[in-house]
């Protein structure tokens, strides 16, 4: 299995776990991987199936692992698909998902950014424990203004009652990170 570990967090029985990021076609491959793996992040890679997340999502949670699948917001039809994309989720015992604007420069239907979807109110209507919003310490080149886009979208979801985490790729130049919190901080 090919994967890249995105973070550590500790536990409440202060054990640490581990989280990676698969695409869709690896879940088989989980089984090989330790307990203390246990979020493991399902990529929406431009030209992949929604359908291939939604079942890669509900055979880890039948593994016993957290999934969390990623939605690009360009990478979506329309409002319908997202919609439908929430509740199939949800259905299938999902309680986090990652927002993303998504690999490709042009949009599928009328969602361009992240916000767009927030905008909606279906994630507030539908219910998830937790939205992850990715964090660029290292910059985004599709957002010149990464910073101030990540803090719109944290405060935005504050003030609708929707709890955020922040989820970053790896950075190896830990001042480059410390900065970049710095920065979020002011």
């Amino acid at each position: 299995i090919k994967y890249s570990v995105k973070n550590m967090t500790q536990t409440s029985n202060n054990n640490t776990s581990w989280s990676l990021e698969i695409l869709p076609r690896h879940v088989p491959e989980v089984e090989q991987l330790p307990d203390w793996v246990e979020e493991i992040y399902i990529t929406m890679i431009p030209g992949s199936e929604i359908s291939e997340v939604i079942e890669a999502s509900a055979r880890l949670k039948e593994k016993g692992r957290i999934p969390i699948p990623h939605i690009a917001a360009r990478g979506l039809n329309s409002r319908e698909q997202f919609t439908e994309m929430l509740e199939s989720l949800k259905d299938k015992g999902v309680h986090r998902i990652l927002l993303i604007g998504g690999g490709v420069e042009d949009q599928q239907g009328p969602f361009q950014e992240v916000m767009d979807l927030l905008k909606t109110g279906e994630l507030q209507r539908i219910g998830f424990e937790e939205i992850g919003i990715a964090g660029h310490p290292e910059g985004n080149p599709s957002d010149p203004n990464a910073e101030n886009s990540l803090l719109k979208k944290t405060r935005w979801a504050s003030e609708n009652g929707i709890q955020t985490r922040i989820v970053t790729q790896w950075c190896f130049d830990s001042q480059t990170v410390n900065h970049w919190i710095e920065n979020l901080r002011e």
